[in-house]
């Protein structure tokens, strides 16, 4: 490995930590009964957190036609994330 890798480094693992969340939320958003596309979406943003509060909240009635905001606490998860990673490539 090159300097440029080290150099890099952080910014690899961010991307691979957003990558395993998208699919991590996507599988748990179909389980809550919303779409795939949609759990991703929110895992983009949110992280390890998205499908953390997925997983927490009530079931999704997306698929129902009830169009709102799900999970509830959304915007926590991604205000959270977006600190910690933050933090991360502080250090790193």
């Amino acid at each position: 490995m090159g300097s440029g890798t080290t150099e890099y480094l952080s910014m690899y693992i961010t991307i691979a930590y957003t990558l395993v969340a998208m699919l991590v939320g996507g599988i748990v958003a179909v389980a809550k009964k919303d779409y795939l596309s949609r759990g991703a979406a929110v895992s983009m943003f949110a992280g390890l957190f998205g499908p953390l509060f997925m997983a927490l909240d009530r079931p999704s009635k997306a698929r129902e036609g009830v169009s709102g905001v799900w999970p509830v606490r959304g915007p926590e998860a991604v205000i959270i994330n977006v600190v910690l990673v933050a933090l991360f490539n502080y250090i790193v």
